[in-house]
């Protein structure tokens, strides 16, 4: 039996259950950086190992190897028609893990390849609270008593939606917000909020810039305070401080800063030590145009040569797509 976990705090918990099994960490954190659709499997790999790598966060070297281990492992359960069982909390985060492990599984309505074999079963855990940080033995012993068989219809909706994250334009998945998602209880709200990450319709602001912008126009300057204030603001948190870091720098961007941060070094997107006593010295103000921008005067992506990824859409200058939040719908700007 193979559980499918969403990260290394899941597991250790899932380990101190009674739950049977091996646990397999799902690495890779989707909602930031290029995941383009149609890519063959090692093809993706590829290119989010070099986007992690790029990101700091561990060599290219090293995120290959993991992230091919994670399949290669999927496989080999899935070959020796082993249960597999998907955990799933309610954040963003495991939410698109859902949707790449129901679009990688083959088909459950599928007849068996060899006479007299049966295909590996597929169990579903959904929880709605987080799995690993928060969580206990007790509620994911519960969870795991509550596990359902996966249905056909989860299935297919998963692998809409995985198909809608990885297109290279938000239409669809803006549609799939619109639609009755019920099937997988935590989509719509996850979905939303990844389309929150989208630049604004007139501030060129994600949802978590402007956050981070009216939390140092407050008052809160201290740079190490700003993911946990934030956070606080997310009714389902689902970012780390490594994918929040990145972030605070682009606000930095040299071309249009929107923050000036202040401090006895160079400030670094991704602190391995938040309490390093340097590291908890750096300050942050708002600039003239951080202020314009947070006050509606002016919009930030026609002044920063922006060059992000969200699933499988490459926002830059000519793709300028935009999330209303008002009207909750793509638009793209000219």
């Amino acid at each position: 039996m193979l559980h499918l976990v969403n990260g290394d705090a899941a597991v250790a918990l899932l380990r101190r259950t009674e739950v049977p099994g091996s646990f397999l960490n799902w690495l890779d954190v989707l909602h930031d950086g290029p995941v383009p659709g149609g890519l063959p499997p090692e093809q993706l790999i590829d290119t989010r190992a070099r986007f992690i790598a790029v990101c700091g966060w561990d060599s290219e070297e090293n995120a290959r190897a993991r992230l091919r281990a994670r399949d290669e492992r999927l496989t080999s359960a899935l070959e020796a028609a082993e249960e597999i069982v998907i955990w799933n909390s309610h954040e963003l985060f495991d939410q698109l893990h859902l949707l790449q492990i129901l679009d990688a599984l083959p088909d459950i309505r599928g007849t068996p390849q060899m006479p007299g074999s049966s295909p590996a079963p597929v169990r579903l855990v959904l929880v709605a609270d987080y799995l690993g940080g928060s969580g206990s033995p007790s509620m994911l012993q519960e969870a795991w008593v509550a596990r359902t068989d996966l249905r056909p219809e989860q299935q297919d909706l998963g692998k809409t939606a995985w198909v809608a994250f990885t297109a290279s334009t938000p239409g669809s998945m803006g549609r799939l917000i619109q639609q009755d998602l019920a099937e997988l209880p935590f989509l719509k709200s996850g979905l939303t909020r990844l389309a929150e990450e989208f630049p604004e319709e007139h501030s060129g602001l994600s949802l978590t810039q402007q956050r981070i912008l009216e939390t140092v126009s407050s008052g809160t300057s201290r740079v190490v305070e700003l993911f946990r204030e934030t956070q606080r603001q997310e009714p389902v948190r689902f970012m780390g401080d490594w994918s929040f870091w990145r972030r605070v720098l682009d606000l930095e961007s040299p071309d249009a800063p929107l923050l000036r941060i202040h401090g006895p070094a160079p400030f670094q997107a991704v602190p391995r030590e938040v309490r390093d006593p340097v590291f908890r010295e750096f300050q942050a103000e708002l600039t003239p145009l951080g202020e314009a921008v947070l006050n509606g005067e002016a919009d930030w992506l026609k002044l920063h040569a922006h060059d992000l990824w969200i699933g499988g859409v490459h926002l830059h200058p000519g793709s300028d797509w935009r999330w209303s939040r008002r009207y909750q719908q793509f638009v793209q700007n000219s």
